[in-house]
């Protein structure tokens, strides 16, 4: 895992497994992104991080806007681009993974 998506969604926080993830995403120190779908902020592990709203977006302008994050950030730049070039190598049906 080199990032984690937190997608917010009412009665994630409810969630052992969604709790569960976020913890062992905080033990790897990757970098966390939370995101608003509902009315329920973040909690528990990750209660410091203020969620990104979804504010009506399409799934294409939240991706674009999750690219950037990762894009701008030195901890997962490097991995982004190195998955883009995967991308660019390989056609969409024979990726290696």
């Amino acid at each position: 895992m080199d990032a984690f998506l937190a997608m917010h969604t009412d009665g994630f926080s409810e969630s052992c497994w969604t709790q569960q993830e976020i913890g062992y995403a905080v033990c790897r120190r990757v970098k966390i992104i939370s995101l608003k779908m509902g009315n329920e902020d973040p909690a528990g592990f990750i209660s410091k991080h203020q969620a990104l709203p979804r504010q009506g977006r399409s799934a294409e302008a939240i991706a674009k806007h999750l690219n950037d994050l990762l894009a701008d950030d030195p901890a997962t730049s490097p991995m982004l681009q190195a998955a883009k070039r995967a991308r660019d190598i390989y056609p969409d049906d024979d990726l290696p993974f």
